[in-house]
């Protein structure tokens, strides 16, 4: 092989060895919210929108490139609920390892969900990979 040849494909590999590297990070090919999932990670009603009586929110999440032993976790968070939380009050955190598919709920507070604007942070590993905001509502 000729050394110019040779020089060429180390610098198209040193290329491609920091993109490699970074792909390992994984990120979030799918997060979708409904009130329920199915057994095979449906999402059953799935909307943006809920109700002050929506008894549960569900999430269903897929990753790619993630690393096996990697955690993936939810964080719910209220960001505006005129007064009922305080802004950007943390609801509730979960995490799984060892996954690649699955899901994340929440239930309703005891009274009902205050109206407000909310989102769910998805973490692989302690990286904030997807953000998905919702809203709650007046029936």
């Amino acid at each position: 092989m000729g050394a110019k040849r040779l020089a060429a494909l180390m610098t198209m590999a040193l290329l491609v060895v920091p993109i490699a590297a970074t792909a390992g990070e994984g990120r979030v090919i799918r997060a979708e919210l409904g009130t329920d999932r199915t057994p095979d990670y449906e999402i059953v009603n799935p909307s943006t929108v809920f109700y002050t009586n929506t008894p549960k929110i569900t999430c269903v999440w897929k990753v790619e490139g993630v690393d096996p032993n990697a955690s993936i976790k939810s964080v719910w968070i209220a960001d505006d609920t005129g007064g009922a939380a305080p802004p950007h009050y943390k609801i509730i955190e979960k995490s799984i390892s060892g996954s690649s598919e699955g899901g994340f709920y929440v239930n309703s507070p005891t009274n009902g969900w205050p109206p407000g604007k909310y989102h769910l942070e998805i973490y692989i590993g302690d990286k904030l990979a997807k953000q998905v905001p919702f809203t709650i509502k007046q029936r």
